[in-house]
């Protein structure tokens, strides 16, 4: 049930709304204190109506000029209206009158920010004597403008001062964890979460399979598919960031034949991060299983086919580079394929146009297997280039290569290969077009060329494969102070949608390929 204050203010927005609009000079037969006045404004502008309030509120002051709220709300108004030059005014007329009021100050740094004037931001957004939740405010407005004069220390001074005040105005929280974002992009959020559905046709199903099929197997691989992926990434904010990451992902193919090959792939990671993704270290412990859903001559499907077990460091040596490295075991149900792997390679996103972003890689492999013909020697580099359409339509294209030798096969009865070693060659060149973001989701439609050349040629391949796809993606801050009940005289909404950007991590483009995990499993 509605408290007395919440019963009060509805039937004032609700009487605003029926006097107001189309005679605001009756206010005065239902008003008789400032306040009554500030509620049913409050009321117009949660309605979007700015114009209305406006006219309320001045003639809300006629009667009470010296109502602190009533001021303030007006200056707020005309923000709300886009009317910066009188927002500037009323402002400044309103701290003559009351000259501690540090919400107003906040207010009026923001206005400055707007207008592009980032000496008088800073001057009126310094801390003064504001304490509580006011100075909170006024501490984030003040990392705003540390941001704009691209000043990272004082950003990083406002933010913790912020949190020290007591972060807990409802709008507050929000933009707290938004200038985090946009103003220490090389600070891990502490919560990520990537979402990914596809549909579609491939004309080979055996490229890529996770058991290295031959297509001497006499399949012929045209099946219809769908692939899910799920991943989510925990590291709360602490001097040095423990880590938590999980991932499932999976592919079924839908026609008989091939039917067998349909897997799924889950596992974790635990470590920590010492530093940022500018200038920082992460290391950590991987595992991770397939399940294969066909089975072998010893069991019926499906079979866990693999497990791995690994160390991890990934060191962040700018905000524009990362060099990644990895060693463990991982078990194969054929005991002739397990083995002991190291591999290791270097990458980098580049933002080179606010609409254009180049992600390469190159990594390289060596793994010892217990039976030496299935050791591999191996190296790959991709390249992704994104480009930000308008609209915020987006397209993405990639190429990638990648070279397996096994330097010990000739001659091994499992390759069919009797006088040569095997070596593969693997090329895939992608396009993709998506849609423009709606809450973190994108619908995509994309086309993937796949080719293999094999010096054993059962191991050749070639591959077109058209899918449609939905992928939502996420950040989020998830320890943030309590809420303080109330959100000052009226919320101030910083606009910025977190965690929609058209830029992926390296890490996720390497994770996300199946076909290049089949040979390195650095990237799955």
């Amino acid at each position: 049930m509605l408290q007395g204050c919440e019963l009060k203010r509805l039937l004032l927005i609700l009487l605003a709304s029926f006097l107001l609009i189309d005679s605001p000079l009756r206010a005065d037969e239902v008003c008789n204190d400032a306040q009554c006045y500030v509620q049913m404004a409050k009321g117009l502008l949660d309605k979007g109506e700015a114009k209305e309030a406006i006219a309320l509120l001045k003639q809300a002051l006629l009667g009470f000029p010296e109502s602190r709220d009533a001021g303030l709300l007006l200056g707020i108004a005309y923000v709300k209206a886009n009317n910066l030059f009188w927002a500037l005014k009323t402002f400044l007329s309103h701290l003559e009158r009351f000259p501690s009021d540090c919400e107003a100050r906040a207010w009026l740094a923001w206005v400055y920010l707007e207008q592009g004037s980032l000496h008088e931001a800073w001057a009126m957004a310094k801390p003064e004597s504001c304490k509580g939740l006011e100075g909170a405010r006024l501490a984030l407005v003040r990392a705003l403008v540390a941001h704009a004069s691209n000043e990272k220390a004082q950003v990083r001074k406002a933010l913790e001062e912020a949190k020290r005040q007591g972060v807990r105005w409802d709008s507050d929280r929000v933009m707290y964890a938004q200038i985090l974002r946009i103003a220490t992009p090389e600070d891990p959020p502490e919560l990520i979460w990537r979402l990914e559905t596809q549909f579609g046709l491939t004309t080979n199903a055996l490229l890529g399979s996770p058991n290295d099929m031959a297509s001497g197997a006499g399949i012929e691989g045209r099946t219809a598919l769908a692939y899910g992926d799920a991943y989510l990434r925990f590291m709360p904010r602490l001097v040095v960031r423990p880590s938590v990451e999980a991932f499932v992902k999976g592919m079924r193919f839908t026609d008989e034949s091939v039917r067998g090959l349909s897997w799924m792939n889950l596992g974790a990671r635990i470590g920590f991060l010492y530093g940022d993704n500018a200038l920082g270290v992460f290391i950590g412990y991987k595992t991770d299983y397939l399940l294969l859903a066909q089975g072998d001559s010893y069991s019926s499907g499906p079979l866990w086919f693999f497990n791995g077990h690994r160390g991890e460091v990934e060191a962040y040596l700018t905000k524009f580079v990362l060099a990644f490295f990895g060693a463990g075991t991982r078990t194969f149900r054929e005991r002739a394929r397990t083995r002991t792997e190291v591999d290791g390679g270097v990458g980098t996103n580049l933002r080179l146009h606010k609409s254009h972003a180049l992600l390469a890689a190159f990594s390289a492999r060596k793994y010892f297997a217990n039976v030496k013909p299935w050791s591999v020697f191996g190296i790959s580099a991709l390249a992704h280039w994104h480009w930000q359409l308008p609209k915020d339509f987006l397209a993405k294209t990639g190429l990638l290569w990648s070279l397996d030798v096994y330097p010990e096969s000739k001659g091994y009865q499992g390759f069919q290969s009797p006088n040569k070693d095997r070596t593969d060659n693997l090329i895939k060149a992608s396009v993709s077009l998506w849609s423009p973001s709606f809450k973190g989701v994108r619908l995509g439609l994309a086309y993937d060329f796949s080719w293999r050349d094999s010096t054993v040629d059962i191991y050749a391949f070639s591959d077109h494969r058209v899918t449609m796809r939905v992928v939502w993606g996420g950040e989020s801050e998830v320890f943030l102070p309590k809420k303080a009940g109330s959100d000052g005289l009226f919320p101030m909404q910083f606009e910025h949608r977190a965690g929609e950007g058209f830029v992926e991590r390296i890490q996720d483009l390497l994770r996300q390929d199946e076909q290049v995990q089949r040979s390195s499993s650095c990237v799955q």
